[in-house]
């Protein structure tokens, strides 16, 4: 409104430097208006969509919470009550709740002896956009290829050649605990892996597995027929803390002119719950040093553990470090250890 006002007043003194720049402020304001509808119609999409999970959920507290965020957002949209800035955080609920939605019923049974597939939380595990066609929807992802012609793109895997690539998504709201991440994928890199590639989880990674060079596999449909046989399935164990896991596959070098290729294809997700074991803090399955160190992460402020107040009084201070290295001490003197503590 000001800009135009702003031009109309130009205009009417006959300036024409003022009449310039106000046409330039009337152009930018014209931009800002674009990406703010733009915006505001992601954050519509987006909650249409979370609806449609809504109906589909068998996640009774995750359905409540969405569908109070489904309505509080549908509300304010028709009262156009948000402001720009508001919409990151919205979309970033809706995707803790899309996460929620997915889980399976029966999710909160998962443990080391009861493990259960939570796949559907990963978007698009094997690109594929439920209807046939390729679909890198939830990843991040820049170079990639899903093949050079329609018979190379109907094995609806993903490619990169002879390029540094970092494919990754995050998933938001899924619960604390264990998991094993597993994907079919190879590399085919030089005599030296002069660039390795590491299947990553959060702060864990693993190299690729490599591409047996005398397997016949030379495209994207003999990959997939290998990989529908369970060949090439790389596997990482990674533990969840606080409800936000990344995975992904990168090549962070591209250093020499190779012919490095890289293929995957089939992600898959499996909960194996949160550890009950007593002083484990970080969940890793056992209580040692590094429980101490995330129960200082939390003291300092750096990190979150919900099972930082070992000593259940409702602080997180030294007494929590106390507790675990009485169970060290413990765990040691059932193994036979002696400690001497003099």
């Amino acid at each position: 409104i000001k800009a135009k006002s702003d031009a109309e007043a130009a205009l009417s003194n006959n300036d024409g430097t003022a009449m310039f720049n106000a046409l330039k402020a009337i152009a930018a304001s014209n931009t800002e208006v674009l990406a703010s509808v733009a915006l505001f119609a992601k954050l519509q999409a987006a909650n249409e969509a979370l609806q449609e999970l809504i109906n589909n959920s068998a996640n009774e507290e995750a359905i409540n919470e969405a569908g109070a965020l489904y309505e509080e957002i549908d509300g304010n949209l028709q009262d156009y009550a948000y402001d720009d800035s508001d919409v990151e955080g919205l979309l970033l609920q809706i995707k803790e709740l899309r996460t929620k939605l997915r889980l399976p019923a029966d999710y909160a049974e998962a443990s080391s002896l009861n493990p259960i597939d939570v796949t559907d939380i990963i978007d698009t595990p094997d690109f594929e956009d439920g209807e046939g066609s390729n679909s890198v929807d939830g990843w991040n992802a820049d170079g990639y290829n899903f093949g050079n012609d329609d018979d190379q793109k109907s094995a609806l895997a993903l490619e990169f050649y002879n390029k540094a690539f970092d494919l990754n998504q995050d998933i938001l709201g899924l619960p604390n605990g264990k998991y094993v991440v597993t994907v079919n994928a190879f590399a085919r890199l030089d005599e030296e892996k002069t660039n390795p590639v590491y299947l990553y989880a959060n702060n864990k990674e693993v190299e690729l597995m490599d591409l047996d060079e005398t397997s016949g596999i030379n495209s994207m449909v003999t990959a997939v027929e290998a990989f529908t046989e369970g060949e090439y399935l790389n596997e990482l164990e990674v533990v969840v803390t606080n409800n936000k896991l990344t995975i992904g596959i990168k090549k962070e070098t591209n250093e020499t002119n190779t012919s490095d290729w890289v293929i995957m294809d089939n992600w898959t997700l499996t909960y194996y719950g949160v550890s009950s074991v007593e002083g484990d803090v970080n969940l890793d399955g056992s209580v040692d040093v590094a429980d101490i160190t995330s129960i200082l992460g939390v003291m300092a402020g750096t990190a979150t553990y919900d099972k930082a107040d070992v000593n259940g009084d409702s602080v997180v201070d030294v007494a929590d470090i106390t507790s675990v290295l009485d169970i060290m001490k413990a765990n040691a003197r059932a193994k036979g250890i002696v400690i001497d503590e003099e």
